[in-house]
């Protein structure tokens, strides 16, 4: 399949991008899913390289470009884990654009490698919580900022603007709010108990944004910023979470402490609350069930 007979596959745009990373002509094109968010295509080029695209003409504003930059700061963190090399980040009026490495296809999953890999994210660290830069986490905005405190950064950055946006999009009314606001205080509690310096997370840690690389786990689709490694950890465990070799080869390289069973019940919350936002349906119940254990 020539170039000249790609358009029914792939907009003009993302060739037109695809020319500013690689002279080499462009053969073959296979579509591929992009999950909620994007549209996704492998390019096969004259060479036999292959490169990974994505595109929306609906991108949030330096969606890809967030993407990116949370791909470059877990970069080199680690020797048990890779993410992939970011070849082009476009972005116009019409059409936005992510070139990457092409990872293959997926092997075994390596969960010793991941569980080593993401404790060695965890020990590179900065002076406070949050992130020069705001980004997203899915198709949410995910406000950062900096703050000397993990509970302060987590109710006011994390909690309270997905409480606004529930009320904006009308399932979360008035009188629930004195509800949310009780809880969020108890949670902001719970979380002074336990201050830990702030680690690099990946943000949006479930089993869905760790593709098995047949050399090492790779992490894609970050939400990144420094948090209490927690939050991570907790996230895992959600959506169908990791084997039992992770987590107890994760506890042996970098323990938890005590009461995490307790707070990621709290952490999480801010992730069904997220998926409320985006995706209604049983989530908003189970966001009211979480609400109700802090009554």
């Amino acid at each position: 399949m020539k170039n000249g007979n790609l358009s029914h596959l792939i907009p003009d745009l993302v060739v037109q991008y695809l020319s500013q990373i690689t002279s080499l002509p462009l053969t073959f094109v296979e579509r591929v899913s992009g999950g909620d968010i994007n549209q996704a295509a492998i390019l096969s080029l004259q060479d036999k390289t292959k490169i990974f695209v994505k595109w929306s003409e609906h991108a949030l504003p330096d969606f890809y470009e967030c993407e990116r930059d949370g791909l470059e700061r877990l970069r080199g963190v680690s020797k048990y884990f890779s993410v992939p090399v970011v070849l082009g980040c476009f972005d116009s009026v019409s059409l936005s654009a992510l070139f990457l490495e092409y990872l293959g296809e997926p092997a075994a999953p390596q969960e010793r490698e991941l569980a080593l890999g993401l404790a060695d994210l965890h020990r590179v660290t900065a002076p406070q919580f949050g992130l020069e830069r705001d980004n997203y986490i899915g198709l949410s905005p995910q406000l950062n900022g900096w703050s000397s405190a993990w509970s302060d950064f987590f109710v006011e950055k994390r909690l309270f603007p997905q409480l606004r946006q529930g009320r904006n999009l009308g399932w979360i009314s008035n009188s629930d709010c004195a509800a949310f606001e009780r809880a969020f205080e108890v949670i902001h509690g719970e979380l002074c108990e336990y201050e830990e310096t702030p680690s690099l997370l990946h943000g949006d840690l479930w089993n869905g944004n760790v593709f098995w690389g047949a050399r090492t786990p790779v992490l894609i689709d970050p939400a990144s910023y420094f948090g209490n490694r927690e939050a991570d950890i907790a996230m895992t465990e959600l959506f169908g979470g990791f084997g039992t070799h992770f987590y107890s080869t994760y506890a042996e390289a970098h323990p938890l402490q005590d009461g995490y069973e307790r707070r990621k019940i709290s952490l999480n919350l801010y992730h069904f609350m997220n998926h409320a936002n985006l995706f209604g349906g049983s989530y908003t119940g189970e966001v009211f069930r979480l609400i109700r254990r802090f009554s």
